[in-house]
């Protein structure tokens, strides 16, 4: 399964096709595949059929960990979730120590901040006490201080309404995580496209 590398990062480009003055480039059809089974692998989970949701993403999860794509984290982070919701909570941490771990190594420091708290809350909430502790003590060490100032934030991001979930492969968008793209516009988690809200 080749992984997807659609609109990777936040380029010139990109805010000058948001703004309507040129065509998206041309995608890959391995691209295109790629991104056709992560929507159908979002559209599983979100219809409880967890199982095959978290083969989906797996697959997707070591493609892209395979040509170093960060999304890669992401996507291990995402075939967690459908394990957890089949019971296999052994397979479910395992996935998230190794999504947080290739956080850590792709320099998302600021991504993993915002993650380890809400999964371990997540799996506190299944019980998990003691797989939330361990992973705390961790990666707290690789936690970068909390900003004093939202500068790793446009200033406008308060006031920009972003939709919930991605319009191009279904995952959900989260405003305090995802990366942003001028003032306006932020990267899917998932896939990479940019989608763009409104003020």
């Amino acid at each position: 399964m080749a992984p997807f590398r659609r609109r990777m990062g936040p380029l010139p480009r990109q805010i000058a096709r948001l703004q309507g003055r040129m065509p998206p480039p041309p995608v890959s059809p391995a691209a295109r595949a790629a991104l056709r089974r992560l929507a159908q692998a979002h559209q599983l989970l979100d219809r409880g059929a967890f199982e095959k949701a978290a083969g989906i993403f797996g697959e997707l999860a070591e493609a892209a960990e395979a040509r170093e794509i960060p999304r890669a984290p992401q996507l291990h982070l995402q075939a967690r979730r459908a394990c957890l919701d089949t019971g296999r909570s052994d397979q479910a941490v395992e996935r998230i120590r190794h999504g947080l771990r290739l956080m850590d190594t792709h320099k998302q420091g600021h991504r993993l901040r915002a993650a380890l708290p809400r999964i371990a809350n997540e799996l506190r909430s299944k019980g998990l006490n003691a797989e939330a502790e361990s992973l705390e003590r961790e990666f707290a060490p690789s936690l970068p201080a909390a900003p004093a100032s939202p500068e790793e934030w446009p200033a406008s991001r308060g006031s920009v309404r972003v939709p919930s979930k991605c319009p191009y492969c279904g995952g959900s968008i989260r405003p305090s995580e995802v990366d942003w793209v001028g003032e306006i516009a932020v990267q899917c988690d998932y896939c990479g496209s940019v989608v763009e809200g409104q003020t």
